[in-house]
């Protein structure tokens, strides 16, 4: 489930760096919430079905956590718009 979240997630122009940290957090918070997940309920078999949403759930927060402590760090690139006719 984790691969798949971050599957999702990457993008080709992300710096290698980015991408080895979006890895991690990934894999922990879908471990951390697979585990938590699993303790809730009483029975293994409801235990297995939530697992399975809380480590989705903890994978895609953790993404999300990790864009908004990086919004700073983008460069801010506005496209240039031509204008046929205008000259300025």
């Amino acid at each position: 489930m984790a691969l798949a979240v971050y599957c999702g997630w990457l993008k080709r122009d992300s710096s290698p760096t980015i991408k080895l940290v979006g890895l991690g957090t990934v894999l922990s918070a879908a471990i951390l919430g697979a585990w938590l997940g699993y303790h809730v309920p009483a029975t293994p078999l409801l235990g297995a079905v939530t697992g399975t949403l809380a480590a989705v759930a903890a994978a895609n927060l953790g993404l999300i956590v990790l864009e908004v402590v990086r919004i700073g760090e983008r460069p801010v690139t506005v496209p240039s718009i031509a204008i046929a006719g205008v000259e300025h």
